[in-house]
């Protein structure tokens, strides 16, 4: 599913730049939502979402 604007993350697994394996599972996914609304509520901040060349 795709929405305009909303950025979804799904669990999945891959390597960091050094080749380190890493997993984003559910509970990972939901600690970066977590300090994501944090930051928003104490801030009015929101994060943009960026890809890394």
């Amino acid at each position: 599913m795709t929405k305009p604007g909303v950025v979804v993350f799904a669990e999945h697994s891959t390597r960091l730049r050094d080749g380190t394996p890493v997993t984003y599972d559910c509970e990972v996914l939901e600690k970066i939502a977590r300090n994501c609304n944090r930051r928003i509520e104490e801030t009015g901040n929101y994060e943009k979402s960026r890809l890394r060349p």
